[in-house]
């Protein structure tokens, strides 16, 4: 599911009713809250890209044991937006 560049806004926790995902690419929006932890039960995604938002707070560590081939969120830097254990690329907030 490609939402990228679309200027939305509000959270994402009605994500949830997309199980089957296999790519959740929200970057570039304007979306808020934090990253539900429903996502760690979607066990056919493989990327996730969530930079560039305003989303912050922990990536729950079920998401981080879905071994994503591709995790990107703004978590670089002293203070990042998301903490972020496991992500494989860390963009500056």
């Amino acid at each position: 599911l490609d939402l990228n560049n679309n200027l939305m806004l509000g959270s994402i926790n009605g994500i949830g009713v997309f199980p089957n995902l296999e790519f959740l690419q929200l970057h570039d929006n304007f979306f808020t809250g934090t990253v539900p932890e429903a996502l760690g039960s979607f066990s056919n995604l493989e990327a996730f890209t969530l930079h560039e938002t305003s989303i912050s707070g922990t990536m729950p560590q079920s998401v981080c044991d879905l071994n994503l081939t591709s995790l990107i969120a703004d978590c670089l830097g002293p203070e990042p937006d998301i903490v972020c254990p496991c992500c494989t690329d860390c963009r500056p907030e």
